[in-house]
């Protein structure tokens, strides 16, 4: 065979990846790439490599794996045509448990044919791939699992956990039960606790970091009855907002140990705000501190959800409204001035800005509360109260 049909050959079943001599060069360096040192790069050009994946360019049982094709993987381990599972594939170095998470993280759903990734893994485990071996940047099958696009049942198929049921926070929340470190440094000198991202993946970590230095949970915590640790519709206490109840019975029961912490939702604690309209050159739209984060890292941040254009509250007349709210910081926010605080809930049908014309003592009380007990020192979020289209009632403890 002459040189240029090898090359053809070769390049047949690359998969599409491009990888230069650059990336080629960082990604067999030795020891670990700090950013500035490389690290960054590689990430980049990583990332600019993965986009040029064509499906087309791989092997029979590649394709099977990277489409969860369970009969075809089944047939070609079952008739020895399949390769070694130990190897890898592509210039990627991809593992075929990696081949098969990428696949279902990537691959759109075609109705015509019923994509089984977590089968297919399983069969390729059955047969002696390996889990752990890690890709051209280092990634192994269960750091993909447990990326930007989680796949929990095949993180549960890896790490032989519980099944856990929901994307990222269930990842994390597996990895947290089985002790992972978060002490652990990365090349930049920054530990573990210090890079997750996401809001919900913040509240699990805190969780976790509570539960093991042995202090007692937050409100709201989970979503629970705070007595019998019941899942499901629960109703908050009337006195401060923050306790949660699935019956009577449970409340009464839990009196005893619940009445030392019940503050009055109309006490010391509690300011009344007004909702004003949006202040000259401030914005509608927020920006999510993780994507700035990942974004710094050189990691591929998630689509960007649909943003809220219009600055108002719900009409609605039906008041007092309970709702628990989202309070953030400017990002440039020091302390030495008081900017506009923008103000939200979940379903982002009440949205405001509070000021220090919106009450002076609310507004310092707040942003002081944000600062020290709030995710980053940016946004906390706190129970409150609707008392009119202009009014509202904020109860200053982060929940």
């Amino acid at each position: 065979m002459d040189n240029s049909r090898a090359a053809a050959t070769s390049s047949a079943v690359d998969g599409g990846y491009i990888v230069t001599p650059r990336m080629l060069e960082l990604a067999d360096s030795t020891g670990y790439l700090s950013g500035p040192h490389g690290g960054k790069e590689l990430r980049t050009l990583y990332n600019s490599g993965a986009e040029k994946m064509d499906p087309t360019r791989l092997s029979p049982f590649s394709l099977a794996c990277l489409i969860g094709d369970v009969q075809t993987v089944t047939r070609m381990l079952s008739d020895g045509s399949a390769p070694d599972l130990k190897k890898t594939v592509t210039p990627y170095r991809l593992s075929y448990p990696a081949l098969v998470i990428i696949g279902a993280q990537r691959v759109i759903p075609d109705l015509e044919f019923e994509m089984n990734h977590a089968g297919v893994l399983q069969l390729v485990l059955k047969h002696g791939a390996p889990t752990s071996t890690p890709n051209i940047v280092g990634a192994t099958p269960l750091h993909l699992a447990s990326s930007i696009m989680p796949m929990p049942e095949l993180l549960q198929i890896l790490s032989t956990q519980e099944r856990n049921s929901t994307l990222v926070t269930n990842c994390v929340e597996i990895l947290l039960s089985a002790g992972v470190s978060l002490d652990f440094v990365n090349a930049d000198g920054t530990p573990l606790r210090d890079v997750y991202g996401g809001a919900a993946v913040h509240a699990v970590m805190q969780r976790h970091l509570r539960q093991r230095a042995g202090k007692a949970a937050q409100p709201f915590e989970r979503k629970e009855c705070d007595h019998c640790n019941k899942v499901g519709h629960n109703s908050l206490c009337s006195r401060c907002r923050t306790a949660r109840y699935c019956s009577r019975e449970c409340q009464r029961a839990a009196w005893k140990k619940h009445r030392p912490s019940c503050h009055s939702f109309g006490g010391s604690s509690t300011y009344s705000m007004r909702a004003g309209n949006r202040m000259p050159g401030t914005h509608t739209e927020t920006i999510s501190i993780y994507d700035l984060q990942r974004s710094y890292l050189g990691i591929p941040a998630p689509a960007a959800k649909s943003q809220v254009k219009v600055n108002k509250s719900a009409e609605r007349t039906d008041y007092p409204r309970q709702m628990i709210i989202k309070i953030q910081l400017p990002m440039s926010s020091d302390g030495s001035s008081t900017p506009p605080m923008l103000v939200y809930n979940k379903k982002r049908d009440f949205q405001t800005h509070f000021t220090s014309g919106s009450g002076e003592a609310g507004y310092n009380a707040i942003a002081k509360a944000i600062r020290e007990h709030g995710v980053w020192g940016a946004k906390a979020y706190f129970a409150a109260e609707l008392v009119s289209a202009d009014e509202v009632r904020v109860k200053v403890e982060v929940l």
